[in-house]
């Protein structure tokens, strides 16, 4: 079980995990991940991609980013769309139920664009009817673009005749040939309304943020070549009950090395991860202390006088606090009802080395209330 923690490609796996997640993080606040409701669906994003390619659409820009489009398709999907050809373009929505068609009224050129972001499954023969429905309104399709949101979603396959003009394309797979550096990041360094330019970058971070989500998936599948046996399987459920019994583990550390708890009169186990010390009597006060080990190995210590606790705080514990502040350092909540102090676990330190300074803290904050004690 030790050689599986200590296994470097697992650490490996582990850290691309950790790295996912900080890029993830860089391009989760924007405003279409504000809200889930909508920036999931394909009509979405065909409804935001349909209005970049209309050259008389709201984004104020002309041909920009349809010119760039078919750029991008000749520079990187191995096409050979003339531009001359779609001078009178028009662009519609689940027109012979296509999710985008790009149409050139004069010449009868088009372009299929279907939208898989949401790996939405395949109808029996799509492509070869959406293709059908184009020979049939008198349109040559010159392309038929599969989207899927990282390019691993293939198209079905299809006749002879239709498969020269059928592309994968991925949205986001951080290279070169995808829609986000391809096309959308070119159109940016061109824009010059500030406004289309501002909806852009929150739409093409979106896209990121939705990638980044279904590079988890990738993650998993290297995890899951490394680690599939019987005893990989075993290994892993033990290494959680392991890791279950951390917090525990740890407060029973805690709460052995604690001898002298005085000023407190009781200690007892609140949890199974949490150790109260309580019965430090002043009068009508009855001050109480609180260490909780968590799973993410961090501890929490809190000081509070359950007698006068209110929303407010109280003077009295307010004063306690102050008569140990020169050496204990304790932060207050915002109403000032509690004082407390956390140790976190960061790549500065580990969790036997927190133990040690949580003991050695605690020792020194009753040593200092029992001086203060009247």
């Amino acid at each position: 079980m030790i050689e599986l923690l200590k296994d470097t490609r697992i650490d490996n796996i582990l850290l691309e995990k950790q790295e996912n997640n900080k890029e993830r993080s860089k391009v989760g606040y924007n405003i279409f991940t504000l809200s889930s409701y909508n920036n999931h669906s394909e009509s979405f994003h065909s409804d935001v991609f349909a209005s970049f390619l209309d050259t008389k659409g709201l984004h104020g820009e002309g041909r920009l980013f349809l010119d760039e489009f078919l750029k991008y398709l000749n520079n990187n999907c191995k096409l050979t769309i003339d531009l001359n050809n779609f001078q009178e373009p028009i662009v519609r929505r689940e027109q012979g139920r296509i999710d985008i068609l790009i149409i050139d009224k004069s010449k009868k050129n088009a372009i299929i664009f279907e939208n898989k972001i949401n790996d939405a499954p395949d109808m029996d023969d799509q492509l070869i009817r959406y293709f059908n429905w184009c020979k049939k309104n008198h349109l040559n399709t010159v392309a038929i673009l599969y989207v899927s949101l990282r390019g691993l979603k293939k198209a079905p396959p299809v006749s002879h005749d239709i498969k020269d003009v059928v592309r994968n394309i991925a949205v986001f797979s951080d290279s070169e040939s995808d829609i986000v550096n391809g096309w959308l990041l070119k159109c940016l360094n061109e824009i010059k309304s500030i406004e289309t330019k501002s909806l852009l970058i929150q739409y093409i971070e979106l896209l990121k943020f939705l990638t980044f989500d279904s590079m988890d998936k990738k993650i998993m599948d290297d995890f899951y070549k490394e680690v599939n046996s019987k005893n990989d399987l075993e290994k892993i459920n033990n290494l959680k009950k392991f890791a279950a019994q951390i917090p525990i583990y740890r407060t029973d550390k805690f709460q052995d090395a604690i001898e002298d708890f005085s000023p407190f009169k009781k200690s007892s186990r609140y949890k199974p991860n949490y150790v109260l010390f309580d019965c430090f009597k002043e009068g009508d006060n009855s001050f109480k202390l609180d260490v909780s080990f968590s799973a993410d190995g961090s501890v929490w210590i809190g000081f509070w006088n359950p007698p006068k606790h209110k929303k407010n705080g109280n003077i009295d514990l307010i004063n306690k606090v102050k008569q140990i502040s020169e050496t204990i350092e304790l932060v207050p909540n915002e109403n000032k009802s509690w004082f407390s102090k956390t140790f976190i676990l960061d790549d500065k330190n580990n969790m036997e080395q927190i133990d040690k300074e949580v003991i050695s803290f605690v020792k020194s904050l009753m040593i200092e209330l029992k001086k203060t004690k009247k």
